[in-house]
């Protein structure tokens, strides 16, 4: 079984999954530095959601930890 993935993952699925790569890695740096701040994003998107927020926070933490040393 671990060969025939092997054969697949190499022979039609590394390409692919590759290409998604490239074309993600364009779209990230053609984004603009606020890209965030206007988007619609589904209900299925509250995890992201919930990520940034905490990241924002913990950042914000951060900051405020130096300021106060």
């Amino acid at each position: 079984m671990r060969d025939t993935w092997r054969f697949l993952y190499r022979n039609r699925l590394e390409a692919r999954h590759w290409a998604v790569l490239e074309q993600d890695r364009i779209m990230m740096e053609q984004m603009e530095a606020d890209a965030n701040e206007r988007e619609n994003l589904y209900q299925h998107d509250i995890g992201l959601v919930r990520l940034r927020r905490h990241l924002r926070r913990q950042a914000q933490e951060q900051i405020d930890e130096g300021i106060a040393s």
